[in-house]
């Protein structure tokens, strides 16, 4: 994540852009330097005509622009086989239960 700002009011493609941009020149960041960029797929964000990364690929031709790997695999464990899904719950109480550990804690106050 480069930075979080609040919208103060819509969240049109353009108010994305235009927040993004701002704290880029603010920063002299050069549009040329963001590579890459992940969104969930939400129009405002991915619309071919004037999404927000449409607008980012139109000042950055080089950028490439991805469907958030997050967001694929929820859609994909929407539709999984009850094994698979018995089996992914394993795991994340598995990660949550390390999480939360103390000595976990710890590191995270020391990071």
């Amino acid at each position: 994540m480069l930075f979080y700002k609040r919208l103060e009011s819509t969240t049109t493609s353009k108010d994305i852009y235009n927040k993004l941009k701002n704290y880029l020149d603010g920063n002299d960041i050069p549009m040329k330097n963001i590579t890459s960029c992940a969104a969930d797929g939400a129009p405002n964000m991915m619309g071919k005509k004037n999404g927000c990364l449409k607008l980012m690929k139109d000042a950055n031709p080089e950028m490439i622009i991805v469907h958030c790997v997050i967001h694929k695999e929820d859609l994909v464990t929407k539709n999984i086989s009850p094994v698979l899904n018995e089996v992914l719950h394993a795991v994340i109480k598995c990660v949550n239960t390390i999480k939360v550990s103390a000595k976990c804690e710890r590191l995270q106050v020391i990071l």
